[in-house]
């Protein structure tokens, strides 16, 4: 998957169960494709959470993030 390829994000930073999905689309031809999880568990504070998103991205064009519960 190219780096340049643009990026989709699914999350939700919840304390009980943080998750996210990342997605790559092909631009040749429109495809998605699901690359990678994050799942870590409980016990890391919002600020781990969001440093570690910042690592994962860094250097990507995330065209889109999305997600998350709006109560919390």
């Amino acid at each position: 998957i190219s780096p340049a390829w643009p990026r989709y994000v699914g999350h939700d930073f919840g304390t009980a169960n943080p998750a996210a999905m990342f997605y790559a689309q092909d631009p040749a031809t429109g495809y998605f494709y699901a690359y990678h999880e994050y799942k870590p568990g409980p016990g890391r504070s919002t600020r781990e959470h969001v440093l570690e998103f910042k690592r994962l991205t860094d250097g990507m064009n995330v065209v889109k993030r999305a997600g998350g519960s709006h109560q919390e």
